[in-house]
């Protein structure tokens, strides 16, 4: 599966993995799924992220997509 070949490429290369999937359309059955290959990324994230976690993120981020809204602004760090 991805996970397991994500798994051991972090294994193997100390690469880390932050892999966030959601739906898009109301027809899809998928829940969110958020997966991580080393805690310390999703702690960086969820800090970057104004300590919201990552499941919530993935959950508004699939509102978002599912309303068809279009973003009008862009995002700097």
């Amino acid at each position: 599966s991805l996970l397991r070949q994500l798994s051991a490429l972090h294994e193997r290369t100390d690469v880390n993995v932050i892999l966030i999937a959601m739906r898009s359309h109301t027809d899809h059955y998928n829940a969110p799924y958020v997966f991580y290959t080393d805690n310390r990324v999703r702690q960086f994230a969820e800090a970057a992220l104004a300590g919201k976690a990552l499941s919530q993120f993935a959950m508004e981020m699939e509102g978002f997509l599912i309303s068809g809204l279009k973003c009008t602004y862009y995002f700097s760090f």
